[in-house]
């Protein structure tokens, strides 16, 4: 008699959709959150894996985990994301309002994670990263330990508060790892200017000077040390790809 055998779908990569689903597991006793890891990262109903032997399921569940240990923040200026090419807006190129919404929405990030996002990440409309510029200054200086500040090199749409909302929709299906990797380096760029900043209450032009100030010096050294991931995609112009 031969054994059924099982195929398991798992997703290309974890979602905002994913990381926002998981806190719902945190009261589930053990063999419920591994049915409900399993349900969520796979394209298996509950009913479904209900009926798998238990040494399937528990196979399936430890390997789900090792996929979610190996996961890391990563941090890219530029993604290409669903056939879009979509930047970051860093600080220093912020509007006032801009700047309001995500401090607003970042007082509760994992909870508006999707319109943060909208506001960091957007189209790309006009794009110099390929020209012989900015090609020959990112490989010469990555031979030396430092690279070209790709920030300068494109422009995002317009900020709209309004298709913030409907763009957040389309964000739950965006790679989680960048996802936090750009709202780890927003806050990290936040708490440094807060530090520069803690006895005055400054303008917003006088923070977006202060910014430009620092974008050579402090916020482009922790850029460059805050992911590899830069200096492999941006130097050699080979964007992380999305489908």
């Amino acid at each position: 008699m031969s054994m059924k055998k099982y195929t398991v779908e798992v997703p290309e990569y974890f979602s905002v959709r994913h990381y926002q689903e998981f806190d719902k597991f945190a009261h589930l006793e053990e063999q419920d959150q591994m049915l409900a890891m399993i349900f969520l990262l796979t394209s298996q109903t509950v009913d479904e894996i209900r009926e798998w032997p238990v040494e399937l399921v528990v196979k399936v569940y430890n390997e789900l985990q090792e996929m979610l240990k190996a996961l890391e923040p990563q941090f890219y200026p530029v993604i290409e994301w669903k056939g879009k090419l979509y930047g970051y807006q860093p600080m220093h190129k912020m509007t006032g309002g801009e700047y309001i919404d995500l401090n607003n929405l970042c007082k509760n990030s994992k909870d508006n994670l999707t319109e943060i996002l909208a506001i960091m990440y957007r189209p790309v409309v006009e794009n110099k990263l390929d020209t012989s510029n900015f090609i020959t200054k990112s490989v010469v200086k990555a031979y030396g330990g430092k690279v070209e500040n790709a920030f300068n090199y494109y422009t995002l749409e317009k900020y709209d508060s309004n298709k913030r909302k409907v763009a957040a929709k389309d964000m739950l299906d965006f790679p989680a790892t960048i996802a936090l990797g750009a709202l780890t380096f927003f806050l990290g760029s936040k708490a440094q200017l807060s530090k520069d900043f803690q006895t005055s209450f400054p303008t917003w032009e006088i923070v977006q000077t202060e910014l430009k100030k620092q974008m050579k010096s402090k916020t482009k050294y922790r850029l460059v040390n805050t992911t590899v991931g830069y200096l492999r995609s941006m130097s050699y112009l080979k964007r992380p790809s999305f489908l």
